[in-house]
């Protein structure tokens, strides 16, 4: 990831108008997605991952670490959707990305040997995932979300083993990897001189 990942994601978002302008420009760059993650041997985003004919994930990302194959399963909303209403309730959308994960999970339950097997068996190719897979919601924008709404959002991720966030949140976690590889480079530069 490079500063200039960076700054392409931020006009990115800043121009999107709706969640398919979102998802245009990351399927250019599905790197971005693996930002959250933390260290590992490796790192996949298997974009529209289809969950037999009624299910289909916007991302399922897998880190290969010493536990083996741990995933997380991504559902996007728009940049312009919001988190809670006015009343302090989640949002539709908030909602509905909720349910479509817990959906997944229902089928990853149900079909676990077949979404486990390998793609030549047959199968899905999620090697090790499991049931209750974490979540990962990103929504809105920070600016639209109230920090009275913090506690509501928090109980919520706990309550369904689901992460929300806003895409500011993911162009932060972005803006961290590109500055720490980018004082890698400069150090090592440094150091060959």
């Amino acid at each position: 990831i490079t500063p200039d990942d960076v700054d392409e994601f931020r006009r990115a978002l800043h121009d999107a108008k709706n969640e398919p302008d979102m998802q245009k420009f990351l399927a250019s760059r599905p790197h971005l997605l693996v930002q959250p993650l933390g260290g590992g041997h490796g790192r996949w985003v298997i974009a529209e991952k289809k969950f037999g004919d009624q299910f289909r994930s916007d991302y399922m990302i897998a880190e290969n670490s010493s536990q083996g194959f741990e995933w997380l399963a991504v559902e996007l909303e728009g940049p312009q959707q919001v988190m809670f209403n006015k009343d302090g309730h989640p949002n539709k959308s908030l909602v509905h990305a909720i349910q479509q994960i817990n959906d997944w999970r229902g089928f990853i339950e149900s079909n676990l040997q077949y979404v486990r097997n390998p793609r030549h068996e047959n199968g899905l190719g999620l090697v090790d995932v499991h049931p209750p897979v974490r979540g990962l919601v990103i929504i809105g924008r920070r600016h639209e979300t109230p920090a009275s709404t913090n506690a509501a959002r928090r109980r919520l991720a706990t309550m369904n083993n689901i992460d929300i966030h806003s895409w500011d949140w993911l162009v932060e976690r972005a803006q961290m990897r590109s500055d720490e590889l980018e004082g890698r480079r400069r150090r090592r530069a440094e150091e060959s001189d």
